[in-house]
Order: structure tokens, then sequence, then C-alpha cells
């Protein structure tokens, strides 16, 4: 089967687009629960900074292939102002077109849309089968792996005025954003006041004892207090990364890469100024911004 056989199309968000997308995740990933399409709805038409940007192949009129990225805002180290970039999110390819370089085109072709958009920047994280052909293939930056805590009480404590200050790269959460992060309905997150005048953001994981939190500092976030907050689960797991020096935590233990299923790294590609290379001590990252949970 030839090159020639395929199309490339733009992806779609309307509801027949959005079913044909859930066979072709259900058909790749059997295992995966969180493919629905109440998820598909939220993630590529509610995003309040957008629908999905995105590349799909197909063959005599079906998807056979399928990547996306959703928008979103962040600050890096080239521009004060926050900036509209891209999360690198859901990739499948039909186990019968695999091996074929179709993720690879699928991403050129994304970008290349991206590009004309304006969009700054695509950031992602990517696992250890994927970070390289990320790199070798699509000139991203393998920035760092991002660290996992578990822990008891509240941690960290960050010093944000230092930790904002020095962060070369940060994504930037608006009201309306982080209301429509908490409703993923794979995992719906609660939010509540911090005692530092953050907002924590818990989510569920597979593990009854465990919930996953993250901190974010606006001083123009609203956000509606949870008080069914997910408190009376004892541990907490912490996943992400902070600017060197601006975190201390009290009361955890890192997870060593050798316990966790697949340590995660941080990527990045500026689509406008291919030279920009982030600071791996200089990045402020947790779990909300991007798919963990």
């Amino acid at each position: 089967m030839s090159e020639t056989n395929l199309e490339f199309q733009a992806t779609k968000t309307d509801p027949e687009s959005l079913s044909e997308y859930l066979r072709l995740f259900q058909s790749c990933f059997p295992t995966a629960g969180h493919f629905s399409e109440p998820y598909l709805r939220w993630l590529y038409q509610e995003n309040p900074e957008g629908t999905i940007v995105g590349t799909d192949a197909l063959e005599n009129g079906r998807v056979v292939a399928h990547y996306v990225c959703a928008p979103a805002l962040i600050r890096t180290n080239q521009s004060a102002n926050p900036v509209k970039a891209l999360l690198s999110l859901n990739t499948a390819t039909l186990p019968s077109h695999q091996g074929r370089g179709l993720f690879t085109a699928l991403a050129n072709a994304t970008y290349e849309r991206a590009k004309i958009q304006q969009f700054a920047a695509v950031f992602g994280v990517a696992n250890q089968n994927s970070v390289g052909g990320f790199s070798r293939k699509l000139g991203f930056q393998n920035v760092l792996g991002l660290e996992a805590r578990l822990g008891v009480g509240s941690f960290p404590r960050m010093d944000w005025k230092e930790a904002k200050a020095k962060a070369c790269f940060e994504r930037i959460w608006k009201t309306e954003t982080i209301r429509w992060r908490a409703r993923n309905p794979s995992n719906t997150l609660k939010q509540s006041q911090d005692h530092d005048g953050s907002i924590r953001v818990s989510g569920k994981t597979n593990f009854p004892l465990i919930d996953v939190r993250a901190n974010i500092y606006n001083n123009s976030l609203v956000v509606k207090t949870d008080q069914t907050s997910l408190s009376c689960r004892p541990f907490h797991l912490v996943l992400g990364s902070e600017p060197k020096g601006t975190a201390r935590y009290r009361f955890s233990l890192p997870i060593p890469d050798r316990l966790k299923p697949s340590p995660l790294r941080f990527i990045y590609r500026n689509l406008q100024d291919p030279s920009e290379k982030l600071d791996p001590d200089s990045v402020l990252f947790t779990f909300l911004d991007f798919d963990a949970y």
C-alpha cells in the first residue's frame, strides 16, 4: 500500500468526526478508559482558548491516523506577555498503517498550519518510548524529566514571587480555562483556596488512598471552592517541575524512576524561532498543564 493512497486533512470537530475519532481510539487503545464522546467534545470543542488544531490521514474516506494539539496560553523567557501555544495531545494510527512515518507527517502538517495561525510554540509530555522521536524527527527540546513526589499535608511550600520571576516557561490559567480544565469528564477536578493565596486543584488517581494535586497562583483567578474536596485521601501525588530553589517539600519523598510505569519528559519546540531553548532549572509545570489526570 503506497503513501499516495492517503489523503491528509485538517482535523474536524463535528459530531460525526468525533464519533469516528472515538472508534479509532478504541481500536488502537482498547484498555484506555478515558476516551468517550463527552471527553472528546470537552477537549476538542469546549476549550476557551480555541478548538483543537490537528491533522488526519484518510484512506478511502476512513480516518487511519490522527494527531491533535490543544490551544493554551504560555509565558516564556522570550515574552513577558502570554502567547498562544499548543499542547501536543492525542495521536493514534491503526496497526495496519503503523511503521510508515504517519505520525511524523501528521505532526509536521499540524505545526505548519499552527505557524500560519500565529501559534508561538508546541509543548507536551512524552514517555520513554516517544521522546526520542519527538526530539530527533520533530525538533523538540527534551527539556527535563518531571519529578513525582508522594507525601502528606500541604506541599510543596512555594515562594510564588520568586518562582514566577525565575520561570522561563509557565502555562497561564484564567478563570474560564481553569474551570474548563476542572470539568474533564474522565476525571472531574476539585478546586479550593490554599493557605498561601494560591488555588489548589485536586483529582483522583487509580489508587484509593492517593489524590493528585497542583497549585497555581494568579490574583485574578476566581474559583468555586468545593467543600467535597479529596482531603479524605491521606496521601498526595505532586507531578511536575518548578524553578530551582523556589519550593520546599516537607513530609514527602520523590518517587524513583524505576518505580514509575514510564518516566515522563517535558518537551518543547518554538515554532517561530527554532533556536529558542528552555533552561531545565527554570520550568514551572504541573499535572494541570498536560493530560495526566
